[in-house]
């Protein structure tokens, strides 16, 4: 090591560590180091008046990139990246998710048993304020922001193990909802997450990120901590009884815990879609031993979160065959349990082997075969020379929702609806604007090249539909119209999707099927906080069976469909890439949960926001509400203002 800094370091990786000579080439997670450590690092460098970060360890893991990082004067914040573990390689890159803990140095020791030839690339949480409690739908997109910064499309390779592989399963879902392909997705010893019927305890997942399995009086102390301790007293406890340096700080180890403690949470509320993708399941062959013997009652013994995400009759898929079908599941045995797979030389070497023989059979296996998807539905047909109307609808919306419009439309007006992918269950929804307004543009191709369009959006489809006249116009198509029926104006993109959770999306489909139909149907208030899908499907169904709003012979599936169309909408932030110089009908309407100014207020807001992307902007405050604004007696005046409004332009 040269200089002050890298020195000091140097001795503090030694005695964290427990090696004897670290050089300024040296890896700290290469050396064994790993969150937890991260942490401590952090607190005894300000010992030696060293500042820095535990981010800062995660990008610069090289002890001479490290000094230089602290050495900076005024050092940048990076934004959250891919960590490299291996560059080069001849092949599509790996990309691997930190464990259920946060901890992904398991793919520091395992590349280096993966022979395939391709970069190895580690995806680390965000370690932000703004990542905390969030959903894993948001994560996963978070992280697809990292995987496209090292590869921009597809197909890709994901890796994960433990609980925290369930993150790489939320990548491909997000993925696919724009578009791109993903060829490998590696669950290492992954259960599936809807398996869980109780909560993982923060003691179990503190045991965990403090890797104690094998530490009996570790074990026994666990067990003798009560079980109500705040996140805070209980590492004071473990701290006490010697189970954390005693120069260990609190509140960093307490943070730490929090992100394990909301990815645990955020895991089990996921719920797993069936996907058209083939996983590989590398599953411990011992786990049901250690399984078994937690049942027992032994708490802590191969105590990790994955430890309950696990069913009551062990299988090799561990859960998975729940939600994909059997020829989607390729499952791969590797010796020992959940821990030792992965720590013992002889067991990773296998693991690394089989996972290696995975990747190189993708170029010999054909793809899951892709569905066709036609979003295009004629929904009027006329003899007459009026240029088409495009419908779009809004969030979980089918085309139906425009049928008033067209009988209150009149004749000689062809109109077409354009149905969001995913409304069919089978089909996967659209996970942004921009690609569904991309789906749409292919499918209306005809219509386009034979001249001008109306384009007309509800709600989240008003985005969409302002989106593809964008594209449009900026292709040198010319757009008839373009309506905007109540929809929320764009916004800066901070992120790259809102973090909404289950909960309030559960909540948010039930008021729209309320205000829609104008019915008051009612869900427990536990079912809602849940997030169980499943179960609030069965709920929903049932009710709305017995309000005669569906056939008698359906099922809870039939609104499996909208719910997930709903959601993936709900989650999308849009930001367009330029102003569109056309002429807009923005519609707007009462907001009933707002008092008059607030909403007054709402509607000001939304004026000036589209204002500033659309230059041609013209307002009606229409009648109704959101929802009500597309049904009689309200949609009559809707389609009497629209066609004025058409014919003075």
């Amino acid at each position: 090591p040269e200089g002050e800094i890298e020195q000091a370091l140097a001795g503090i990786w030694e005695e964290l560590l427990g090696v004897q000579r670290v050089g300024r080439h040296d890896n700290f997670f290469e050396l064994g180091g790993h969150s937890l450590l991260a942490m401590q690092l952090v607190n005894k460098a300000k010992n030696h008046d060293i500042e820095l970060q535990v981010n800062d360890l995660f990008h610069k893991p090289l002890l001479k990139d490290l000094a230089s990082r602290i050495a900076e004067e005024d050092p940048l914040i990076e934004e959250a990246r891919a960590i490299p573990i291996r560059r080069i390689g001849t092949e599509k890159p790996l990309f691997f998710v930190p464990s259920g803990t946060g901890d992904y140095t398991y793919a520091f020791e395992l590349a280096k048993d993966i022979r395939f030839s391709c970069p190895i690339y580690a995806l680390p949480w965000c370690y932000s304020s703004e990542m905390v409690a969030m959903a894993i739908e948001g994560m996963a997109a978070q992280a697809v922001l990292m995987i496209r910064a090292v590869q921009p499309h597809g197909p890709y390779s994901l890796a994960g193990y433990s609980s925290g592989g369930v993150l790489i399963y939320a990548i491909s879902q997000y993925l696919l909802s724009i578009d791109e392909d993903v060829s490998f997705v590696g669950l290492i010893d992954v259960g599936l997450p809807s398996d869980v019927s109780r909560l993982i305890s923060t003691k179990q997942l503190l045991f965990a990120a403090l890797e104690l399995n094998d530490n009996q009086k570790a074990m026994e102390v666990f067990l003798g901590l009560p079980d109500d301790l705040t996140i805070s007293a209980l590492i004071k406890e473990v701290k006490q009884r010697g189970l954390l340096p005693i120069d260990a700080e609190i509140q960093e180890i307490a943070s730490a815990l929090n992100r394990i403690v909301d990815f645990s949470l955020a895991a089990q509320a996921y719920h797993v879609p069936s996907l058209p993708i083939e996983i590989h399941q590398f599953y411990a062959e011992e786990l049901l031993q250690n399984y078994q013997e937690h049942r027992r009652g032994t708490e802590f013994k191969g105590a990790s979160p994955d430890n309950l995400f696990t069913s009551d009759v062990f299988e090799p898929s561990l859960g998975w065959e729940r939600v994909l079908p059997k020829d989607q599941i390729q499952t791969v045995p590797i010796p020992g349990n959940h821990f030792t797979m992965m720590t013992m030389p002889n067991n990773r070497s296998i693991l690394g082997s089989r996972l290696s023989s995975a990747l190189a059979n993708l170029r010999q296996k054909q793809a899951v075969p892709k569905r066709s998807f036609d979003p295009l539905v004629p929904l009027h047909s006329t003899c007459g020379d009026k240029a088409p109307v495009i419908c779009v609808p809004g969030a979980g919306d089918s085309v139906t929702s425009f049928m008033d419009y067209i009988d209150a439309l009149g004749e000689g007006w062809p109109i077409y609806g354009l149905q969001p992918r995913g409304i069919d269950p089978i089909d996967q929804p659209h996970g942004s604007v921009e690609v569904s307004a991309m789906c749409n543009l292919k499918a209306i191709e005809t219509l386009t090249s034979a001249g001008p369009v109306h384009l007309l959006g509800h709600s989240y489809g008003g985005q969409v539909a302002f989106e593809m006249a964008r594209r449009l116009q900026e292709n040198g198509y010319t757009i008839a119209s373009l309506t905007l029926v109540d929809s929320m104006p764009p916004e800066p993109k901070d992120s790259v999707i809102r973090n909404v959770s289950q909960m309030e999306i559960l909540e948010g489909f039930l008021d729209a099927i309320n205000l829609t139909m104008n019915l008051s149907l009612h869900i427990d208030k536990a079912v809602l906080t849940s997030g169980k899908v499943e179960r609030f499907l069965h709920d929903l169904h049932a009710i709305m069976l017995k309000e005669q709003l569906l056939p008698r012979q359906s099922s809870p599936k039939i609104l499996q469909g909208p719910l997930a169309t709903y959601a993936a909408a709900r989650r999308c932030i849009y930001s367009p890439s330029s102003i569109y110089n056309g002429n807009v009908l923005l519609i707007l309407v009462r907001d009933t949960e707002l008092d008059f100014n607030a909403d007054r207020k709402r509607r000001e807001d939304h004026i000036d926001q589209w204002s500033r992307w659309a230059t041609g902007l013209s307002v009606w405050q229409g009648p109704g509400n959101h929802f009500s604004i597309l049904r009689a007696p309200h949609i009559l005046d809707l389609a009497k203002h629209w066609r004025e409004w058409v014919d003075s332009k």
